[in-house]
């Protein structure tokens, strides 16, 4: 115990300041904008704008963002530990859960604090009275307490495990907020019971009590893999937002799922180079379950949209929705940009062979439009046909750019220093995107 309170003191003593002020202003910088967007909307009626999001969908709206929240702490191990921590703390005779409760329990503690918050923005959403607010916001706090310490519970599992919790959690989400969308669309509205909140405090109160106990027993069971899995997605999620750059994190979630795929049985190609590529295009996005997911997540956005926005503004919604959608299906045309080793193996023209790796974003892209286009009324169907145009430019763009350079030119671009050669890169792929909403906006 002297020796494991020994570390400690020297981990804190070399531990680099954090500017904690800076980081909690930039959170609630980024938050403040769709809570007030909420607030806004739940405030009052304004210029083609419903009174109040149904009730329906603010709990299909819960329930997807609690799945997205419980697969990402999966993924990240909401208790970790550096390889050199586990090499010279973790694995010497000291006693792994006293050293690893602390952080534990510093998670614990900001997950029911973001779940309080966003209950109370659901209940304020909700139109609940002062009772019924506070019983939400217990709710939320036990919800997400119980979310990490059931991601700490699953951190030693299997992987089949940890995937089936996360895939089965996001499409009872997706489900729900479908149902929801679907009741809205038929006129049927219906409103929360009164006994929800009264019965739900003390049950989330329960379920967050037993998942931290089964948590806190599987603390000692948390191995090196389990407790280093995680890193890497961290670190590159870190540098994504850091350098203004998806594609480091998206290089490391391709990794993973790379790392994971196993292949039953071999498949033939059609003959002809041309017709071979289509195909393995095709294999490629059957393989990928995660893109599938993602499609349709986002297309239930515009659905959402069209029950609390402007109709002017939906076929600006499906854009921006259709973006993510449709990137997973562009994984084959980066390859091929960014590798001219790759073009040469593949034979061809490099325009041929780039043209042949849009055809299945390009599908992909219609495919979102014509899906996304009852969800708006007729007369913005003109602006919606736009939609695809701006995607393949934007994926275009974006994977035939050069990689980043930080080392480059420094210019003043009215927010301070920055380097030219990001500036650049950032509006190279925004502004096919900003033309083309200005476009659908002006019709």
């Amino acid at each position: 115990m002297r020796l494991l309170t020994q570390v400690r003191r020297v981990g804190r003593g070399r531990r680099e300041p954090t500017d904690w002020w800076t980081l909690l202003l930039a959170v609630l910088v980024l938050a403040g904008f769709p809570v007030q967007v909420i607030i806004g909307l739940s405030a009052g009626r304004a210029s083609g704008v419903t009174a109040a999001v149904p009730a329906a969908l603010t709990v299909g709206v819960a329930v997807l963002l609690g799945a997205l929240l419980l697969a990402v702490a999966v993924a990240l191990g909401p208790v970790r530990g550096s390889p050199a921590e586990y090499t010279w703390v973790l694995g010497g005779p000291v006693d792994r859960r006293s050293e690893l409760t602390p952080r534990w329990v510093r998670t614990l503690a900001g997950t029911g604090v973001l779940g309080a918050a966003l209950a109370a923005v659901a209940g304020a959403v909700g139109g609940a009275d002062r009772a019924q607010l506070g019983l939400t916001v217990v709710i939320g706090v036990g919800l997400g307490v119980a979310l990490a310490a059931g991601a700490t519970g699953l951190q030693g599992g299997t992987a089949g495990v940890r995937r089936a919790v996360q895939g089965g959690t996001t499409a009872a989400g997706v489900v729900l907020v479908g149902l929801a969308v679907l009741l809205i669309r038929l006129g049927s509205t219906p409103a929360i019971p009164g006994w929800v909140a009264p019965v739900g405090a003390p049950l989330a109160v329960l379920l967050a009590v037993s998942t931290v106990v089964w948590a806190w027993r599987r603390i000692p069971a948390l191995d090196r893999l389990a407790l280093t899995a995680g890193n890497a997605l961290f670190t590159a999620g870190g540098a994504a937002v850091l350098f203004m750059d998806p594609a480091l994190l998206g290089d490391v979630l391709a990794q993973r799922r790379f790392s994971q795929l196993r292949i039953q049985r071999s498949r033939s190609f059609p003959t002809g180079r041309r017709r071979a590529l289509l195909a393995a295009e095709w294999v490629r996005a059957i393989r990928n379950r995660r893109a599938a997911g993602i499609f349709v997540g986002a297309l239930l956005v515009p659905y959402v949209a069209a029950t609390v926005a402007p109709a002017r503004w939906l076929p600006v919604v499906a854009l921006l929705s259709a973006v993510p959608a449709v990137s997973p299906f562009g994984t084959g045309l980066r390859k091929v940009c960014q590798s001219a080793a790759l073009r040469r193996m593949l034979g061809g023209t490099d325009s041929a062979l780039k043209t042949l790796h849009l055809a299945a974003p390009a599908v992909a892209a219609v495919l979102f439009t014509l899906a996304a286009a009852p969800a708006m009324p007729a007369d913005r169907w003109i602006a919606l046909a736009f939609t695809p145009i701006g995607v393949l430019i934007n994926l275009w763009l974006r994977a035939t750019a050069k990689p980043m350079e930080f080392d480059g030119l420094v210019a003043d671009l009215g927010f301070g220093p920055a380097p030219v050669q990001l500036s650049w890169f950032l509006i190279r792929g925004l502004a096919p995107l900003a033309l083309v909403l200005s476009l659908q906006l002006a019709i």
